[in-house]
């Protein structure tokens, strides 16, 4: 029988890269010695500095009067209910709340519990065959890091379709591995890079399908883990929600300056600006920007709140 147990991965401070599972009973004391189950690197930290208890399949995390010094999602918290996916920063360590598959001994049941009422099945993505999914869901209930950790600690084969407003991705895992990963509408930026887009949906539906017969040859060669980090600790910093542009294949157009009311742009924003008039479509905006991503979508994020520019 398959069940889920909770960690925390650690993505910065000594300790990177580590894993720690929060067991059933007693949870996970972090304190500023070695005395805890995980130090936290601040001397200005208290001995005890907060807990993670997992009760009844539900993770909280509990401030341990450390001066508001414990964060999650960037917020400070004195308690909070965590999920897959969701980013803690303690002290001088940043972690992110992973879920783990695990087996028990325990024989199923023999009376199957009351059939809940049926869901819609959500919408097959692009490339997916009618009724091969493997598995499928809402990215807004499981974090899409969480569901790739998921599939490559179980060392899946198939390709993990995904359909949002942003437009539509694939990520290929082979062998427990992160092989490629692509997107629509297309985009000349690296398969890297198009992986880090995709890490930052938040909304959408996903779905879980077998490999095609003909696998393309990898296009990631990094190791998963090291991906998966370096995405995390970018979008830590991106400063730039999915809500706040449109689409990967909307056309912006630039408008007269008099309508904006703005009388001087940044360099970034006229950088931006140019590409736009180059361009016209947000994902070659990108594609095209020197600086990446981050850079790119908050000049476009603030030239479209500012009314220089707009969806056309």
């Amino acid at each position: 029988m398959v069940l889920m147990a909770m960690a925390i991965h650690i993505l910065s401070g000594r300790r990177k890269g580590q894993e720690f599972l929060v067991p059933d009973e007693g949870g996970l004391l972090l304190s500023r010695t070695e005395e805890g189950d995980l130090a936290v690197n601040d001397p200005e930290a208290p001995y005890a500095h907060a807990r993670l208890e997992l009760q009844n399949n539900k993770l909280t995390l509990t401030d341990l009067d450390s001066g508001q010094r414990t964060f999650v999602n960037r917020a400070p918290v004195e308690t909070a209910a965590l999920k897959e996916g969701d980013r803690i920063r303690i002290g001088k360590i940043t972690c992110m709340v992973i879920a783990l598959t695990r087996f028990s001994k325990l024989k199923k049941p023999a009376a199957a519990a009351p059939a809940q009422p049926a869901q819609p099945a959500p919408p097959e993505p692009p490339g997916a065959a009618p009724g091969s999914a493997l598995l499928s869901g809402s990215l807004e209930e499981m974090a899409l890091v969480g569901l790739l950790q998921l599939l490559c600690v179980s060392g899946k084969n198939g390709v993990l379709c995904l359909t949002s407003k942003r437009g539509a991705g694939k990520i290929c895992i082979h062998q427990g591995h992160l092989t490629g990963a692509e997107m629509t509408p297309a985009t000349t930026a690296s398969a890297k890079r198009v992986l880090f887009r995709l890490l930052r949906w938040k909304k959408g539906t996903f779905q879980f399908v077998p490999p095609a017969n003909d696998e393309p040859a990898a296009t990631l060669t990094e190791p998963t883990e090291q991906l998966l980090i370096e995405a995390a600790c970018e979008n830590e910093m991106f400063g730039v929600e999915e809500d706040d542009l449109p689409p990967f294949a909307a056309k912006l157009k630039v408008l007269p300056f008099k309508t904006s009311g703005v009388t001087k742009l940044t360099p970034g924003q006229m950088l931006v600006l140019g590409l736009v008039k180059t361009h016209g479509t947000l994902v070659k905006v990108m594609d095209n920007h020197p600086e990446g991503d981050a850079a790119a979508c908050r000049a476009l994020a603030e030239l479209l709140q500012t009314g220089v520019i707009a969806a056309a």
